[in-house]
């Protein structure tokens, strides 16, 4: 299972505005529980992965879901906006590189 979460996007060849993505993301579960996701909620998330970042978002923008399925959501909305997502500049020409010396690699944000 990959998990869509602030912090951690899975998918290779992230996206130049992917941050502004996953603000889209967190602000359509919020209004849909008449939420509203704000700057200062943000700054105090940044930095979180994982779990903990949804145990905290949850409970920050007071959403009455639990955080499995805040990430259960938030992959299905991931889904249908990342595909349109444009290569951050250099990042593929990086990755090509790394795999043609039979480097491991990972490209993020």
């Amino acid at each position: 299972m990959v998990w869509y979460i602030p912090g951690l996007y899975t998918e290779p060849l992230q996206n130049k505005d992917s941050e502004r993505l996953y603000t889209v993301v967190i602000e359509e579960i919020a209004g849909k529980y008449g939420k509203i996701y704000t700057w200062e909620m943000k700054s105090k998330l940044m930095g979180r992965i994982g779990r903990e970042a949804a145990a905290a978002l949850v409970e920050t923008v007071g959403l009455p879901i639990t955080p499995e399925e805040y990430i259960y959501q938030s992959q299905e909305i991931f889904r249908r906006v990342f595909p349109s997502c444009e290569v951050m500049p250099g990042a593929e020409k990086l990755v090509r590189h790394l795999k043609s010396k039979k480097n491991s690699y990972c490209s993020c944000n």
